[in-house]
């Protein structure tokens, strides 16, 4: 069933466009089971095959990113710790959020703030797990979408160039 789902989400990104990356790299962002590693270099297959421009690639990937982030934010804003660690009991495993990952998070946004933000998108665990505690934390909104934006644009683009350029090389 997580195989059938994970190909879905690839398809997506394959066939349905910039709005296909988008909704894509959005599901990546809410679920750990959706592999960016494999979105992005398509997504830069396509460009270098012509289906979908570069900087528009990048643009959407950057915005699907964008888009899961905001949602596990607001969920920290809305949601106190104690509701979020039941939430991460009882449905954790299917969200790739555990009790023992949200507090490591939590640990982590406290003595690191927007460094675990920015940075911790470059790291494939903790990139979902980042935006949670910047909510519960109560993160100004500006300063984590800018550090979102930073560390997003950063993996997305090194990945979707990493598909671009071997396609462009005949690998």
């Amino acid at each position: 069933m997580l195989e059938g789902f994970q190909e879905q989400v690839v398809e997506w990104a394959r066939t349905g466009g910039l709005l296909g990356l988008v909704l894509a790299m959005t599901v990546e962002n809410l679920v750990q089971v959706v592999p960016s590693l494999v979105i992005l270099p398509l997504a830069g297959h396509l460009s270098a095959l012509g289906v979908v421009s570069l900087p528009a690639a990048m643009a959407a990937s950057i915005a699907g990113s964008l888009i899961g982030c905001l949602i596990w934010y607001g969920l920290g804003r809305v949601m106190n710790e104690q509701r979020l660690e039941r939430l991460a009991r009882r449905r954790g495993r299917l969200l790739g959020l555990t009790p023992e990952r949200l507090q490591q998070s939590r640990h982590w946004f406290q003595r690191h703030g927007w460094q675990v933000v920015c940075w911790g998108r470059l790291i494939p665990v903790l990139r979902t797990n980042v935006s949670l505690p910047a909510g519960i934390e109560l993160m100004p909104l500006p300063a984590f979408l800018g550090w979102s934006l930073l560390g997003s644009s950063l993996w997305n683009s090194c990945f979707i160039l990493v598909g671009y350029g071997l396609t462009r090389s005949g690998n």
